[in-house]
């Protein structure tokens, strides 16, 4: 196979082997064997010839070179662009960067995009947790924006089973911060005296109370003066 490459490489560059010989210092004749394969170089040389021509010398040795179809295809555009106008010639160039830079930037893989937002804290998903507690334990986390809800403030760990089994015991909920809602919506609620939990609310109209129900039908409907309720926020999840 070097014999072959040696001849193709060479014509490739434009050398004749006269030329050639003078590169490495060989006769004309040797370099005729070599490309015959009558002979082939010396370890030494063989590399000095790989690294004139810019490749492997495994590859030398080895792969025929005048069948690589990348090598054809340059070869074939740095001859056709020697065949332009100056004009033409600045177009393929720039053709030619416009499509290295979309593969260069095909090959990036993008950080995703984040966000601060609060946890750390438990709500009860049974009786009611020290508020106080759970408020000494907030702090802020960094998450990718696409793994929660975009108007989320606050990610609460369940603490309880009341809400089983759409919320199981520590499962995580993402909260909005706000002190109204609607009936039926899931909420985090503060209990006075009590502490902070977890529930689906209503109102129960006619005897004027705050209705905290639990999914979990082990746990019994909790009706409470409106004015023993604060809503921290509604569950989005």
């Amino acid at each position: 196979m070097f014999a072959k490459n040696l001849k193709y490489l060479r014509a490739k560059r434009g050398y004749d082997q006269q030329t050639f010989a003078g590169m490495i210092h060989r006769s004309v004749s040797t370099i005729s064997e070599w490309e015959s394969g009558k002979y082939t170089p010396k370890a030494g040389i063989l590399a000095d010839i790989a690294n004139i021509f810019g490749v492997k010398l495994d590859d030398m040795m080895n792969i025929d070179l005048s069948k690589n179809t990348n090598s054809k295809v340059i070869d074939q555009t740095v001859s056709t662009m020697q065949q332009l106008q100056p004009a033409r010639q600045q177009k393929v160039y720039t053709y030619a960067e416009k499509q290295l830079k979309d593969q260069q930037n095909e090959n990036v893989v993008p950080f995703p995009e984040q966000r601060e937002i609060v946890t750390g804290r438990g709500t009860a998903a049974g009786a009611p947790i020290d508020g106080a507690t759970q408020d000494a334990e907030v702090h802020r986390t960094r998450v990718n924006v696409d793994d929660i809800p975009a108007s989320a403030d606050e990610i609460v760990t369940v603490e309880g089973d009341s809400m089983e089994p759409d919320y199981p015991k520590y499962s995580q909920i993402f909260v909005r911060w706000q002190d109204t809602i609607d009936d039926g919506d899931l909420a985090v609620v503060r209990v006075a005296d009590e502490g902070v939990t977890f529930k689906q609310v209503s109102r129960d109209y006619q005897q004027k109370k705050i209705v905290l129900h639990s999914l979990n039908d082990a746990y019994p409907d909790r009706y409470l003066d409106p004015e023993d309720v604060s809503i921290i926020g509604v569950v989005l999840n």
